[in-house]
């Protein structure tokens, strides 16, 4: 194993930073939409418009990446973040509900550039090995952020009486400082015009393959990514409905975090020596067994964190599996297409979950919400069967 590139580390520091906002988004944001507006309807409001935001940013973020670099992509996208800081932030002031949607659509920008690092991560190395490494502990480290940001989302939630949260968003525009700097230190190298991966470029006899498998990647994770930001999103919601204190709700989302990607820093291990797909089986019948089972029973504090433990879980296990086979998938002609095609989808999934969560407590209730998690999971169940891997050794 080679040593990993400082581009490599300074990229898992922005992941830390950008899942932090995210965690911090997540534990506050509805609790927020609901004090502005009254409406549980309309309470998820805020995250569905930055993860919109995101949304329309992922593919103009593409093109700048395929014209000018990935450094510069980057840094466009922390700009964008962190002007957008002191609208939301005089949104909040003035008690302007839409104000607010409009700062935390254009926030949105650093999580589209955060759907590339995966990508950027994966070019910064060359052996296989170290590429599986190197995505694991992408998102291995969010478990800082995860932790990081409801920690001082809480601490800072009363720093300014009369406007509650204010002070958690402030956290978020500091956080959206320390992306823009950490990019601003990308080596223009690194952060060049995206260039194949070695020893992925396929001959026409494989092109039916490689779609194939880049396609039901796509979906695994698009699939996850909905069903664990659709279960985030909703969970403050349904503690606080029980009248769960926001300290309380908080510790059962950086549980939710730390169970969630912890097990990164052991999947390059796991992908080594078990097939693909059965991690992806494991995880789907975790799933099944936290959105079936578990909501049948009286919901507690307790309940509630294991319950958000086993989402992160499932979510960082199919994502992990996903990304590799992704990464590994694509050739030089199609890789802005293809990178561009999955940051969408993913972002996508991520962005109706979020608007969707709120709609969902206030008409179906946390059980219910529940169940759609498990007719997702069981069409992602037939997706993994139906993959046909080309993979010698013991994933054979």
């Amino acid at each position: 194993m080679k040593r990993l590139s400082k581009d490599v580390y300074l990229l898992l520091i922005s992941q830390v930073f950008v899942t932090a906002i995210n965690a911090l988004f997540a534990s506050v944001s509805g609790l927020l939409g609901k004090s502005l507006t009254g409406s549980l309807t309309s309470s998820t409001l805020p995250i569905a418009a930055a993860t919109a935001g995101s949304l329309l940013m992922v593919y103009p973020l593409s093109r700048v990446m395929a014209r000018y670099g990935r450094k510069k992509a980057f840094l466009l996208g922390a700009i964008i973040g962190v002007s957008a800081c002191p609208v939301f932030l005089a949104g909040l002031a003035l008690g302007h509900f839409y104000l607010v949607l409009c700062g935390a659509f254009f926030v949105g920008a650093v999580n589209a550039s955060c759907q590339y690092y995966r990508f950027a991560v994966a070019e910064a190395v060359t052996d296989e090995n170290d590429r599986v490494l190197a995505l694991s502990l992408l998102t291995g480290v969010m478990v800082i952020g995860g932790i990081l940001g409801p920690l001082l989302g809480a601490a800072f939630a009363a720093a300014v009486p009369s406007v509650p949260f204010f002070g958690s968003f402030v956290v978020i525009a500091f956080f959206c400082i320390g992306i823009f700097v950490s990019h601003v230190f990308l080596s223009a190298g690194s952060a060049a015009k995206a260039q194949a991966l070695p020893g992925v470029e396929r001959d026409a006899a494989e092109s039916k393959y490689v779609k194939n498998v880049f396609l039901k990647a796509t979906f695994l994770g698009m699939t996850a990514s909905f069903v664990m930001h659709f279960i985030m999103n909703a969970a403050p919601l349904a503690m606080s409905a029980q009248g769960t204190s926001l300290d309380a709700s908080t510790s059962v989302m950086q549980i939710h975090f730390a169970v969630g990607v912890l097990p990164s820093f052991f999947f390059a291990a796991l992908y080594r020596y078990v097939n693909p797909k059965n991690i992806l089986y494991i995880s789907i019948a975790l799933g099944l067994i936290e959105c079936l089972v578990l909501v049948s029973f009286p919901q507690t504090h307790t309940l509630f964190a294991i319950e958000l433990g086993l989402a992160g879980l499932v979510h960082c296990l199919i994502i992990n599996v996903s990304n590799v086979l992704v990464v590994s998938a694509y050739g030089e002609k199609v890789e802005a297409k293809a990178q561009g095609f999955n940051s969408f989808v993913i972002t996508v999934s991520i962005a109706a979950a979020s608007a969707a969560a709120g709609v969902a407590m206030a008409y179906l209730g946390w059980e219910k919400l529940n169940y759609i998690c498990v007719l997702l999971l069981m069409f992602a169940a037939f997706v993994a069967y139906s993959l046909r891997l080309k993979m010698g050794g013991k994933r054979g």
